[in-house]
Order: C-alpha cells, then sequence, then structure tokens
C-alpha cells in the first residue's frame, strides 16, 4: 500500500506520502546523529479509496412529473459534498433538482420548445472529498411534452354490426396506453367498446364499437403514458336499425 519509495522526505521538517492503495499502514520516522545517536516515531496512516458516484443510465420523463433515482457515494474523506448541474437550464433550470448523497430528484416544469415532441438536457453530478479529490457521473435526461390523442369525427353505425374507429397517439413518455369507456352502458355494455392491440411503438390504434342498442352514447378515450400523464378526447356514436334509413330514429 505504502512502499519506501512513495515516501519523500523534504530535509528535516517535511515529509510526504503518496500512497498506492486504500488501507492502513504504520509509518516510522527516524531521526540519526552524526554520531548515530536516534529517535523514532510512528504514526497510523489511514488512507480512504478515491471517492466514487454510481452511474445513471440515460432516463426519460414527461413535463411536470418528477424522474428520481437512488445515489450510492463512497470513498473519499469526510465530508463528502454533491452537486448536479444541468447543461439545459432552459428546459432544466438547477432549481428544478434536488438530490442528497443517497437520491435524485428532477422535476422539469417547462415544455419542449416550438412545439416539440421532447428535448434533452445532461446532468453532470461531481462527488468531492474534504481533501479535493473527486468523481464525476453524467447521463442524458429527455423530457418529453404531455401526451396527445385524436380519432376521427362522430361515428354512425347499424345494430349488430361492428365498426372500428381510428385512433393517433403521440408524445408523452413510452409506454403509451389507450383506453376507452362509454357513457350510455345501455347501447354499449361491458366488452362492447375495446381497444385492439397495436404493434408497440406505433402511434396508430384501433378501437372496435359493438353495439347493442338503438341510441347514442359518447364515448371517451384516454391515453396514459409511463409516468401516468393523461390526455382524453370524447366522440359521439349513433346506432340505428338496419332496416330504417332515417338516422333520427336512432334514441339518444
Amino acid at each position: 500500500m505504502l512502499p519506501n519509495s512513495a515516501i519523500l522526505l523534504s530535509g528535516l521538517t517535511s515529509f510526504t506520502l503518496t500512497p498506492a492503495a486504500a488501507g492502513v499502514a504504520n509509518v516510522t520516522l527516524t531521526v540519526t546523529d552524526a554520531v548515530f545517536a536516534s529517535a523514532s516515531s510512528t504514526l497510523l496512516l489511514t488512507v480512504n479509496a478515491a471517492p466514487s458516484l454510481s452511474s445513471l443510465d440515460d432516463a426519460a420523463t414527461t413535463v411536470g412529473f418528477a424522474f428520481s433515482s437512488a445515489l450510492t457515494a463512497t470513498g473519499g474523506t469526510a465530508p463528502l459534498q454533491l452537486v448536479v448541474a444541468s447543461s439545459n437550464l432552459a428546459l432544466v433550470p438547477n432549481t428544478a433538482i434536488t438530490w442528497s448523497l443517497t437520491s435524485l430528484q428532477i422535476l422539469p416544469a417547462v415544455a419542449p420548445p416550438s412545439n416539440a415532441a421532447s428535448a434533452s438536457t445532461v446532468l453532470t453530478l461531481t462527488l468531492t472529498d474534504s481533501l479535493g479529490a473527486s468523481a464525476v457521473s453524467s447521463f442524458v435526461l429527455t423530457v418529453n411534452a404531455l401526451p396527445t390523442i385524436s380519432h376521427q369525427a362522430d361515428v354512425t353505425v347499424s345494430l349488430g354490426a361492428s365498426t372500428t374507429v381510428s385512433v393517433s397517439v403521440a408524445r408523452g413518455t413510452s409506454p403509451l396506453t389507450v383506453t376507452a369507456s362509454a357513457a350510455n352502458t345501455t347501447v354499449f355494455p361491458a366488452n362492447s367498446v375495446v381497444v385492439l392491440a397495436s404493434t408497440p411503438g406505433s402511434a396508430a390504434r384501433s378501437v372496435q364499437l359493438s353495439p347493442q342498442a338503438v341510441g347514442a352514447s359518447l364515448v371517451t378515450l384516454t391515453v396514459t403514458d409511463a409516468d401516468s400523464a393523461t390526455a382524453t378526447t370524447s366522440f359521439t356514436v349513433r346506432v340505428f336499425r338496419k332496416h330504417d334509413t332515417n338516422l333520427s330514429h336512432a334514441e339518444s
């Protein structure tokens, strides 16, 4: 840990130690005069490991929703100090970041600029001990705009038939989940409004409508992202009998 070559004497007033590894060592100093009389003193030297900070993978969150992560800071000579800085202060100002030696939280409150779907910042974490030794870690945080959902116009369908409504979702933090509900459960009882399976990551979604009675109902679609951010939209479905071409007979 501390070979003799790592000890540099500066006359009779000082010496410098350059340890090669962490650990504990006894250092013995001996002074000898011209007639070989001597005196010795021993000190116990504790060498701490260099400070180390856990690395974080690149991450994503939705504007208005916090990103949180555990941190692990080890080594160094106490006390340890951690500083976190954002490279994109317009997106994530430093005031939006809170941290300790064990946790990090970022709450972006500003949407990506110019109506963009997302924007990014580099978060740099610097851990410094009392002797000035340091460790640096960084990761990219992508801030996504709130999710959106859109659909075609109101729908007319005949009783006994099914129709499929196209839905488009965007933005938010993946994965996005779409749910659908009908206000009129006589026209659309349980399991008659179904969100069909879609290709993972696809913006296109489909909702199958299978009315069970003549009438009209408001159908509400909700998209939810990975951070529980939501957006909703609604449309009206009017159901008529097959033999009735007068849509005014559809009950509301």
